[in-house]
């Protein structure tokens, strides 16, 4: 998920993210490549998902008992899977993935 983002972050998207090795303290370079690239990042507990027009980007590692799954449901915000999402989309705003590689929270740019 970390291309992703990034993509979607240099095309002007805002970018946030969660995972679970970030929960777990594991791969921590790829947490901090982040941070240093701008990219909130947040426990994958759902207090990423705020609102509506957030799009949750998950990995089909990322099941739907996942707290961040379930805040976007509960908010309406939209849910879709990495394999099926494209940043070159012309139907897709500019989003922002999240982060590294279970979840990825997205928001659009203001």
């Amino acid at each position: 998920m970390t291309p992703l983002a990034l993509i979607i972050q240099a095309r002007g998207g805002l970018v946030e993210g969660s995972d679970r090795a970030l929960d777990q303290g594991r791969n921590g370079e790829r947490f901090d490549f982040l941070r240093t690239r701008g990219v909130p990042l947040h426990p994958q507990d759902g207090s990423g998902i705020r609102r509506n027009s957030q799009i949750l980007v998950a990995s089909a590692a990322v099941e739907e008992t996942v707290p961040d799954v379930q805040a976007a449901r509960r908010v309406g915000a939209a849910v879709m899977n990495a394999q099926n999402f494209s940043p070159n989309s012309s139907t897709t705003p500019p989003l922002a993935s999240a982060s590294p590689a279970r979840a990825a929270s997205p928001l659009p740019s203001a």
